[in-house]
């Protein structure tokens, strides 16, 4: 059984790593044709990515605030609830329309977000979000799940960030782990 220090250690770097990928395609040092790097964007749209960006490393720092479930799950049944009384549906149908933890951190730091990097963010927070709800055995394979990716985000974010010449040894390693 993976310890959940370890699963929140993970959680932390992983996310750290996202906001330090956000960072490299906004600069448009991808290459890859970003369809906005930082030289082109508004100055609304850059203040909207430096507040992103912020509330990325925000979540990073304390992800338990936004997705434990002790510390999500009565504000979401209260907004599920609300939500089913106003609009006269069950309670289970609101669930599936209201925003939950993933959504609300997705909705905060989307700005500084690109494709595909958009994406595995989100899918991302659905792990951690899976992990903080699982209960029993599930618990176990939401850990390994949420490890695995870290440490692949983490290994991405280290080969664009470091040295040329450490990166190109990088890329090639992870390209024969694929």
């Amino acid at each position: 059984m993976i310890e959940d220090k370890k699963v929140q250690e993970n959680i932390k770097a992983g996310l750290m790593a996202y906001k330090g990928m956000a960072k490299y395609y906004l600069k448009g040092a991808s290459g890859r044709g970003v369809a906005k790097s930082w030289d082109r964007l508004t100055l609304a749209e850059k203040v909207s990515a430096a507040r992103a960006l912020v509330k990325m490393a925000e979540v990073a720092s304390s992800p338990k605030d936004f997705f434990s479930r002790q510390a999500t799950e009565a504000d979401w049944r209260s907004r599920a609830e609300s939500y089913a009384k106003e609009n006269h549906i069950s309670v289970a149908s609101a669930y599936l329309i209201i925003l939950g933890p993933k959504e609300l951190v997705m909705n905060s730091v989307e700005a500084a977000l690109q494709q595909p990097l958009r994406q595995q963010y989100y899918n991302f927070l659905k792990l951690i979000q899976d992990y903080e709800y699982a209960e029993g055995s599930s618990k176990y394979t939401c850990a390994q799940l949420v490890v695995e990716e870290a440490e692949r985000i983490c290994k991405r974010y280290e080969s664009v960030s470091s040295s040329f010449l450490s990166k190109l040894v990088k890329q090639i390693q992870l390209s024969l782990h694929r």
